[in-house]
């Protein structure tokens, strides 16, 4: 519950919702059919991978009919995509992101990569030396995309020939 209400008072606090009912700033049009938007975010530290793109992305619009090895990327509505960039762009993002890729390497805690129809971003943290500011950042990016994610449902076909064995063994 304690959970729940921070990821709410963050969303509340960065003028935005996960959810587009009942939300005034929903359907900021920034996203339009077509675009290429891609959002992703990885934590180091709990091995996590989330992947937001636009349902209307052009290289994407297959990705629920194809198996893929993981489930990591999900396709959100344009409008929803719109007030994630939004969003982000409210945190300090803006103020601590370099343009372009950025090079993965293992001294990293935590990395936010935004690519806008052209125009790539991207927020890396430090495993070590990392400054006050650029924590609680991450943690509210984190916080934001990961509401967002969680309310983007995403069936997907995922070739995990292990998963089956989490099974096993169990009573139906």
């Amino acid at each position: 519950m304690q959970r729940l209400l921070s990821t709410i008072l963050t969303l509340i606090a960065l003028g935005c919702c996960a959810f587009p009912t009942g939300c005034a700033a929903f359907g900021s049009g920034r996203v339009s059919a077509g675009d290429r938007t891609l959002v992703r975010l990885y934590d180091a530290k709990n091995d996590l991978l989330l992947e937001l793109a636009n349902v209307s992305h052009p290289e994407l619009s297959d990705i629920y009919s194809t198996t893929r090895s993981s489930a990591s990327l999900k396709l959100a509505g344009d409008d929803a995509m719109g007030d994630l960039l939004d969003a982000i762009d409210r945190s300090s993002f803006p103020l601590l992101a370099t343009s372009g890729t950025p090079q993965v390497t293992s001294d990293v805690r935590g990395l936010v990569v935004v690519e806008d129809d052209g125009d790539v971003r991207s927020f890396g943290v430090p495993l070590t030396g990392a400054t006050a500011e650029q924590l609680k950042t991450f943690a509210t990016l984190k916080e934001l995309i990961a509401a967002f994610y969680q309310a983007t449902g995403g069936l997907q076909s995922i070739d995990n020939p292990v998963g089956s064995q989490l099974f096993e063994g169990r009573r139906r």
